[in-house]
């Protein structure tokens, strides 16, 4: 609890659903590894993007989140 999986993202232009970040970095909370990485919002806000890479951003993977209402 209390550990920050998300730092130093910001916000890139206009995102047709509400935005994109940029420039962050995520903490793989089992590994202990920090990835860089960019954040955009989908489906209406309902859905957060997070794309996690190594290097490049196709050495990567995307997860969606969930809105929990």
């Amino acid at each position: 609890m209390g550990l920050q999986v998300l730092s130093g993202f910001m916000q890139n232009g206009a995102h047709q659903n509400g935005g994109e970040w940029t420039g962050g970095q995520v903490l793989d909370p089992e590994t202990g590894k920090i990835y860089r990485a960019s954040i955009s919002v989908d489906a209406g806000g309902k859905m957060l993007r997070l794309h996690g890479y190594f290097v490049v951003p196709v050495l990567g993977r995307t997860k969606y989140w969930q809105r929990v209402e």
